[in-house]
């Protein structure tokens, strides 16, 4: 049995593996990624799936995802915002937990004047925290654990607050964008991007490559070119989205409080398998497989 072959009856024995393989081919039929991109992941995928298969407590599918993760990282930078590119003319933000905040963007020693200038009832949903310039962190950027960094349309995040109960603010906008990471009790704040910011950026429509293996990202194309979320609370799909390559983080940046994550709707991957109307077909592996071999030519 070949690797892709073990690799891909892997994928398909559980829904939640079944998600990312719909990503996958989905964006290869519409040349959402490169072929070569998407070859050299697949060269590392395979070198590291022939591997050891025997050795691990996980199950064939849970490794299946684990090494396309790893192998898309391993890649490198030039695996990861390359989808469409993104008509972005106007403001955009992006969600952090407040942890995140303090451990990569600003000083731990500013806390306490920031905290002490918050209201002194409690902090109010929809307060800016007072950051100068000397709380940021000397090299703090806006990335994720990948080289990218997800961000939405700010527009969005104001008319879900017009019509959001105050308490129910950042688990409805954790829903609606997909963030599923997130959970009760965490802290949510908007990154509010200043005007230009982006300008000379790559920003893109998020592909497999940036999504991985999670099941709740979901590979989109939309008409105002921005990809789009798996909202979680609903049967349709949520927020835009797109990502950009890691910039600095300034004081120019703002920071608007969500509150915490009260309710927060986690869907089973089966239920979000029934609601993806992208359907497998029996010729899916055989694409995969003419778009990841290259054959040699005979002189």
């Amino acid at each position: 049995m070949s690797n892709l072959t073990s690799w891909w009856r892997a994928m398909s024995a559980k829904p939640r593996s079944r998600l990312p393989l719909r990503n996958l081919i989905y964006d290869l039929r519409r040349n959402r990624v490169s072929r070569q991109t998407v070859r050299d992941v697949f060269r590392l995928l395979f070198r590291l799936w022939s591997r050891r298969s025997g050795r691990t407590a996980l199950s064939s599918s849970a490794r299946a995802m684990k090494l396309l993760d790893r192998a898309i990282i391993r890649v490198g930078a030039q695996a990861f915002c390359i989808g469409p590119r993104v008509r972005c003319r106007e403001r955009v933000s992006r969600i952090i937990d407040e942890k995140s905040i303090w451990d990569f963007l600003l000083l731990k020693s500013s806390r306490a004047r920031i905290v002490r200038r918050e209201a002194p009832s409690g902090r109010s949903v929809g307060a800016m925290l007072p950051i100068r310039a000397e709380d940021v962190r000397r090299r703090a950027m806006l990335r994720g654990r990948a080289p990218i960094a997800w961000i939405t349309k700010s527009s969005v995040l104001h008319t879900i607050a017009r019509t959001t109960a105050e308490g129910d603010l950042a688990g409805r906008i954790r829903d609606f964008l997909g963030l599923a990471h997130y959970q009760a009790d965490d802290q949510l704040f908007e990154i509010v991007y200043p005007r230009g910011a982006l300008t000379g950026q790559d920003v893109a429509a998020p592909t497999i490559l940036d999504g991985g293996s999670s099941p709740v990202y979901r590979s989109c194309s939309h008409p105002d070119t921005w990809g789009r979320a798996n909202d979680l609370r609903a049967r349709r799909l949520g927020g835009p989205e797109a990502v950009h390559r890691p910039i600095r983080f300034t004081a120019g940046f703002k920071l608007r409080y969500l509150g915490p994550v009260k309710k927060q709707h986690d869907p089973s991957h089966r239920a979000l398998e029934r609601r993806d109307s992208r359907r497998r077909t029996r010729h899916d592996m055989s694409h995969l497989r003419a778009c990841i071999v290259i054959r040699s030519s005979r002189k």
